[in-house]
């Protein structure tokens, strides 16, 4: 979702991943691609290991020479977790920001609320 007057500057990427939606959007600086990902959950297998991957591979591959934004749901990313060393590979290799640790108050705090209490 986007403003309307801005339709003229945004447009969508095909991505043949139903987990990640992305649209480039012109601006002042040039091309941003703005990515929104569903991680795979660790269903503690090897295959949501490697779905894991693959879906950080798809988002290496949509991204040349854009800048890029990720936002999304990143799935058991907290320091510790199984998926926690793949994902830090792919922001670092990448250069990417992890903004969301850097704004946290402490190491052991979520970005998410159980409605469940859980």
């Amino acid at each position: 979702m986007y403003r309307k007057d801005l339709a003229g500057c945004v447009s969508t990427v095909e991505t043949s991943d139903s987990r990640i939606t992305a649209v480039t959007f012109k601006s002042t600086i040039g091309p941003v691609l703005i990515a929104c990902v569903y991680m795979p959950c660790d269903n503690s297998d090897y295959e949501s290991h490697e779905d894991y991957i693959s879906t950080s591979c798809k988002l290496k591959a949509l991204y040349e020479e854009l800048h890029f934004i990720i936002a999304g749901d990143f799935n058991y990313c907290q320091a510790g977790s199984r998926f926690y060393n793949t994902f830090f590979c792919f922001a670092r290799d990448n250069n990417l920001e992890l903004s969301d640790i850097k704004r946290l108050p402490v190491a052991d705090s979520f970005t998410y609320c159980s409605d469940d209490g859980l």
